[in-house]
């Protein structure tokens, strides 16, 4: 029976695992995730974390911000860039965006190795299903945050301590887990700050070890912490001046945080956590650790320093309540203590609470696994369809664009497309945004005057504001002129991306602004005197007061403006 067992496990891991991969859509639809694939391309590419723009106007990611050195990077802690950058070395691009249902998986593997450290062997095939039809697992799973892998390194973590702890006997062996556990949760905490916090519980297990072991123990995980710690210090260091200022520190994202924040977010975060974060495991997780605390009250205290400081801490963020249902997210490593003491409860349900019959008891856990199975089902497929949607036809779009486009070209276009096309180098990109001023302006002035936290880039957001809109020098149609000028000068193939509503609106808007005349010669042609080549481009550069260039775009998706056949627009159809 115990062989049958374990084949239908590994069975379900295998079926699970291709539900991932074909569920999984090689594309950035946010701006998270493209901040932390930005500085692994560059990493890959470059052997840097930083990212160059081209100029002022040059689509920047928004998790992106200046250092002193007017240098860019991430704000992300770098351990998972540094993960994505050396898969892209050695498997490439593509493959890096399936590291998330790899991280998943292996996750579901430690898990069911780590339950078996608490409860029996078949019940720990229970909590792998559990953990895999939570929807915020199966969801992260399908896409490129860093939760996943963070997941991943706190559930290895936890595995090798709690194996550590059951080698004491031999010391050698033991001290190894316990370095091993260290390693995997620095890791994790490079990954993911917050996930230092989860350092609490080992350091409270710490105490109920044996004098004889207690310091050696210790000792050991510190150092196996001090690895990857030390690195995230050194790139501190190094990038932002100091070893605990971070790229957050920068942009004051600790002010996100306040006890006012928390008494409003509780209640609805708990609101969540049944609707797509635990379901009914919150009520069994609170009814496992009530049982514990009259029990077991060392363990009890062990998994609440592991489940309540996280819950606590993204409580009191600001950002709740704007997207409550994405930000269970950050919950997610509170979901494996959850599983445990819920299957603690349930073996003490069944196995020894003597008061119930066995087939009661049996009956009452079966509804309840069935019950959160259904529900973890479902909503796991409803959220996760809720972005494939989008993320399905942005990969399509994307496809079309680097099969129609040049790698070498200038490039106007959605922010949407504009991320992942930024990891491809040659590009030379700005949002389409810059065709419509008001839209611009707004856009800016959102983020100049955003009260509630200092945000991404407002240093940078605030000069470039002042230079569109506030130079009397030059109007604001000049500046996009100027940029289009600098692609046509450097022998670029310059185009737009939009769709037709708004090419309409952008033919509208410039045919009388972004205009032709014939070149002077070259050691007269300023352009040509900035790069030191003459145009490529035989007849015309855009100036005012002739005819327009963008015309008949209406019907278009892909508009090329080519100077080749006197402002003669080439349309390239999706």
């Amino acid at each position: 029976m115990r062989r049958v067992l374990r084949i239908v496990f590994f069975l379900y891991l295998g079926a699970y695992g291709i539900v991932l991969y074909f569920s999984t859509v090689p594309v950035l639809s946010g701006p998270d995730q493209l901040g932390y694939f930005l500085p692994a391309r560059t990493i890959q590419l470059y052997n840097r974390f930083n990212v160059v723009p081209e100029n002022q106007l040059s689509f920047m990611a928004q998790h992106l911000v200046e250092t002193e050195k007017g240098l860019f990077y991430s704000k992300h802690p770098p351990l998972f860039p540094l993960i994505l950058g050396l898969t892209m070395k050695v498997v490439g691009l593509k493959a890096a965006f399936y590291l998330n249902p790899l991280f998943s998986l292996l996750t579901l593997l430690g898990l069911y190795w780590l339950l078996m450290t608490w409860v029996k062997r078949e019940t720990s095939y229970c909590g792998v299903v559990l953990l895999s039809l939570l929807p915020m697992f199966y969801t992260m799973a399908t896409d490129q945050w860093a939760h996943p892998s963070g997941l991943f390194f706190l559930t290895y973590a936890f595995l090798f301590y709690r194996w550590g702890q059951s080698s004491v006997r031999n010391t050698r062996k033991s001290l190894a887990f316990y370095c091993g556990a260290g390693l995997f949760l620095g890791i994790a905490s490079g990954i993911r700050y917050t996930d230092s916090l989860l350092i609490l519980p080992c350091i409270i297990a710490f105490f109920f070890e044996r004098p004889t072991t207690k310091l050696l123990s210790c000792g050991s995980f510190l150092c196996g912490l001090f690895i990857p710690i030390s690195f995230v210090l050194y790139y501190h260091a190094t990038v932002y001046g100091h070893p605990f200022l971070t790229g957050y520190s920068l942009v004051e994202e600790q002010t996100a945080f306040s006890g006012h924040n928390f008494f409003h977010n509780c209640p609805l975060y708990v609101k969540t956590l049944l609707k797509s974060g635990l379901g009914p495991l919150l009520f069994s997780t609170l009814i496992g650790l009530f049982f514990l605390f009259w029990t077991k009250p060392r363990q009890a205290l062990y998994f609440s320093v592991w489940i309540f400081p996280l819950f606590i801490l993204y409580s009191a963020y600001y950002w709740l309540p704007l997207n409550p249902e994405s930000l269970m997210r950050f919950l997610i490593p509170i979901f494996i203590p959850a599983i445990i003491v819920t299957l603690m409860l349930i073996e003490y349900l069944v196995f020894i609470m003597p008061v119930l019959s066995s087939r009661l008891k049996g009956t009452i856990v079966l509804i309840f696994l069935g019950f959160q199975v259904i529900w973890g089902g479902y909503n796991s497929f409803r959220l996760q369809e809720k972005s494939r949607g989008y993320a399905t036809a942005l990969h399509h779009s994307l496809l079309s664009i680097q099969k129609q486009i040049p790698s070498q070209a200038v490039i106007f276009a959605q922010v949407g497309q504009l991320r992942t096309l930024s990891l491809f180098p040659g590009y030379t990109l700005y949002t389409s945004t810059l065709f419509t001023k008001k839209n611009m302006q707004r856009e800016l002035l959102a983020v100049v005057n955003n009260a509630n936290i200092t945000t991404i880039q407002k240093k940078r957001i605030a000069s470039l504001y002042k230079t569109l809109f506030q130079d009397g020098t030059k109007d604001y149609n000049d500046h996009v002129t100027d940029v289009l000028c600098q692609g046509f000068s450097s022998g670029k193939p310059v185009y737009i991306i939009a769709p037709a509503q708004q090419l309409e609106h952008i033919r509208s808007q410039y045919q009388n602004t972004l205009l032709f005349q014939q070149l002077p010669p070259p050691s007269q042609d300023p352009l040509c005197n900035a790069t030191g080549k003459s145009l490529p481009h035989s007849g015309s550069v855009p100036v005012k007061n002739t005819n327009g260039i963008i015309n008949n775009l209406l019907d278009s998706k892909i508009a090329m403006i080519s100077l080749r056949d006197n402002s003669h627009c080439t349309h390239l159809r999706r």
